[in-house]
């Protein structure tokens, strides 16, 4: 089980990450869904108040929920709430969760038309949770949610793509991989900021994928200050300074 502070660095990690890279995310993750959306007319992140914890799951400690309201490009004029969950660990009462989130947002938003996407982020690749199912005398409910498995990406793949989310999860990959082993992670960190300057990246995208790597490869001080001696020399190098880890 990992500490309280390993999974808010984790919460930190991911919710910057999908603020800053949301429409890379789905592109990567969910492109079919990716190109449904009209991306011109912009997007709206929503207040996530109503997936705060219910006590009946078991569940104390929240993970990244983000609700978001974007266009579509069908021609009509509709507005589809997002709501994209990331799981990072197994539980029995996911399936449950998603749907008591989906209801949620769905009564109080007075029944728009939502899609609830889940990430699963964990280590155990035979667990895929993707319906929530009730029946009884006759009543039945029965919910599926689209989902992406991240241990399903190929690592070579993914260094080859020019999609800046696919650094994020290679980043989370990676941090699953050297868990208990910073040497090794100090050694993965560094090789993914030398990809940052190599892929042609703007500013503030590099910018932001410094600040979702360093939450998910959390070092100590000592090999933090190598990984910072890596980005001035690489931005000495490329005549770029920007703001470091």
């Amino acid at each position: 089980m990992r500490s309280f502070r390993a999974r808010m660095r984790f919460d930190a990690g991911w919710k910057h990450a999908l603020r800053a890279f949301l429409p890379e995310c789905l592109e990567l993750l969910f492109p079919d869904l990716y190109a449904q959306i009209d991306w011109a007319r912009g997007y709206q992140f929503l207040n996530t108040e109503l997936m705060r914890p219910v006590p009946f799951l078991g569940r104390t400690q929240r993970f990244v929920d983000v609700l978001v309201r974007v266009y579509f490009r069908d021609g009509k004029e509709r507005i589809v709430l997002l709501h994209i969950e990331i799981q990072a660990q197994r539980t029995a009462n996911f399936p449950l969760q998603m749907f008591v989130y989906y209801y949620r947002v769905f009564d109080s938003y007075e029944f728009p038309e939502l899609i609830s996407l889940a990430i699963l982020a964990d280590n155990d690749p035979n667990w895929r949770p993707d319906t929530f199912e009730r029946a009884l005398a006759g009543c039945e409910v029965r919910f599926r949610f689209p989902t992406v498995k991240l241990l399903d990406f190929d690592e070579a793949t993914l260094e080859q793509s020019r999609n800046p989310f696919a650094l994020v999860v290679l980043a989370h990959l990676r941090a699953l991989k050297t868990r208990g082993n910073p040497e090794l992670m100090l050694r993965e960190k560094l090789a993914l900021v030398r990809q940052m300057h190599t892929r042609g990246y703007n500013p503030k995208q590099v910018i932001d994928l410094y600040r979702v790597v360093d939450y998910l490869m959390n070092l100590t001080k000592l090999q933090n200050q190598v990984v910072r001696e890596l980005i001035q020399r690489l931005e000495a190098e490329q005549d770029m300074p920007l703001t470091s880890l």
